[in-house]
């Protein structure tokens, strides 16, 4: 448990101190701490009031009994045996079991006066859900840092790097099948323990397990280490990767963590916040079926064509991007105009055609991208058009930024492949043109310096 979430607990139980119980104890289960018992368990214990070793053996035991109930009260404490240690009278008690999405995490208990205000009761049971709620925002956080972190090595996995992730503040770790393979994997675990127990200071040990170290930011402000490995596996000669793909991820996980910020700040997850939780979980669930996506183009790879074609939605997949690039678009005061044309009698009105999904995802993201990159703070609105023909898809993205030089626009239409012993890494429009051979379509771009340019997409249907 992070320190900012203890800081809220025991500002809720503050709250009860204007009854003046005689102790009010929550005692939270914790994994895997320092002093914990065989089962792995320890006990954090958070007290107000009296405390002393007989209700210190109290805890330890109804921490037990708790686990098969919800709520329980004991009427008398001096007419229970249990509590004859205490010599406490004209004293009862009140027991509430704390489950979160997790399960069972432990428990609360408050001793008081038989003539104390019975709203304290109550008013317990209202602080035990909000408690709950700072538990399940923590869950809910760890969740998806975690999905982030295997997702990100999984994506590494499809570029045949080994790779693990290791995030001190929650001791959580995330590695690929490339990395289970490597042959120092042992040894590596063994120098890395070691590590943890001492300096943590990885960079250490880089050479001897030949590995580069990157430092990590996910939501919450978790910090981790990224390790990959060197590796003599070959690669693919078909192989091309966007190095915008990364950029496009980092963005998603951002817009994630400042809409969980917003819940993080929160003392409770009120109505006006559903929003924000809602939009974050938008984010992460569209972050995930862009790995998936980028999963399934990558396994292809053995393929000639290099492409995972199937069945898709262009439209779909427009609204989507455009989605994600409005938060980018609106920091430079800019707004995004999509526009889709539907035609009645054309078969894919729809916007269903055969493509790639990956790369049409990425080609978009890089054209769309580019024209918010380069178009100035509060410039007229970016148009995005798809249309349709008989047998064409066009998609058609039109900004009014500086425009592009005719020397230049001559380089950028060039249609030679690139180079295939060059550098395996390319981006913007080289991938565009790129992913365009791929479903058999061409690029046309128009361009005046001061004005503006005009991308255009034009690929067959099927």
């Amino acid at each position: 448990m992070n320190q900012k979430t203890q800081l809220k607990i025991n500002r809720i139980l503050d709250t009860l101190d204007v009854f003046n119980p005689i102790s009010v104890r929550l005692i939270l289960i914790g994994k895997n701490a320092a002093g914990a018992g065989s089962n792995g368990e320890s006990r954090i214990p958070f007290i107000r009031g009296n405390n002393n070793s007989t209700l210190e053996t109290l805890d330890a035991r109804f921490l037990e009994i708790m686990r098969a109930q919800t709520a329980l009260t004991i009427p008398d404490l001096s007419g229970s045996a249990l509590f004859s240690g205490l010599n406490l009278l004209n004293t009862k008690a009140f027991f509430y079991a704390l489950n979160t999405l997790n399960g069972y995490v432990g428990f609360i208990w408050i001793i008081f006066r038989m003539d104390q205000d019975d709203r304290l009761v109550k008013l317990t049971e209202s602080l035990c859900e909000w408690i709950l709620d700072e538990l399940n925002a923590t869950i809910q956080s760890n969740l998806t840092t975690q999905t982030l972190a295997n997702t990100y090595v999984e994506f590494l996995d499809n570029l045949n790097a080994p790779a693990m992730i290791y995030i001190p503040a929650t001791a959580m770790t995330a590695a690929n099948v490339s990395f289970e393979s490597i042959p120092q994997k042992k040894s590596f675990f063994n120098a890395f323990r070691a590590q943890i127990r001492g300096s943590r200071n990885f960079r250490e040990i880089a050479a001897e397990f030949q590995f580069q170290l990157i430092d990590i930011a996910f939501p919450q402000g978790k910090n981790g280490y990224l390790f990959i490995f060197k590796t003599e596996a070959p690669r693919d000669r078909f192989t091309r990767f966007d190095t915008n793909a990364l950029e496009y991820f980092q963005l998603l996980a951002q817009k994630t963590a400042a809409n969980l910020s917003l819940l993080e700040q929160a003392e409770t997850l009120a109505a006006t916040l559903k929003d924000p939780y809602q939009k974050a979980r938008r984010d992460l669930d569209r972050l995930i079926f862009l790995f998936k996506q980028n999963e399934r183009h990558y396994r292809n790879f053995p393929q000639p064509n290099e492409g995972a074609i199937q069945k898709t939605n262009i439209a779909d997949i427009l609204r989507e991007v455009v989605s994600d690039l409005r938060t980018v678009a609106a920091k430079k005061n800019i707004s995004l105009r999509l526009e889709i044309e539907e035609i009645e009698g054309v078969i894919v009105q729809n916007g269903d055609i055969l493509g790639d999904p990956w790369l049409l995802t990425l080609s978009a993201y890089n054209i769309l991208d580019n024209a918010i990159r380069y178009s100035k703070t509060g410039s007229d609105p970016i148009r995005i058009a798809l249309s349709f023909t008989k047998n064409d898809w066009i998609l058609e993205i039109s900004d009014s930024g500086p425009g592009i030089s005719p020397v230049d626009l001559d380089s950028i239409l060039d249609n030679d492949p690139p180079d295939k012993s060059a550098a395996e890494r390319i981006n913007g429009l080289d991938f565009v043109k790129y992913a365009l051979r791929i479903h058999r379509g061409k690029i046309d771009i128009k361009s005046r310096l001061g004005e503006g340019t005009s991308v255009k997409l034009i690929v067959p249907i099927d």
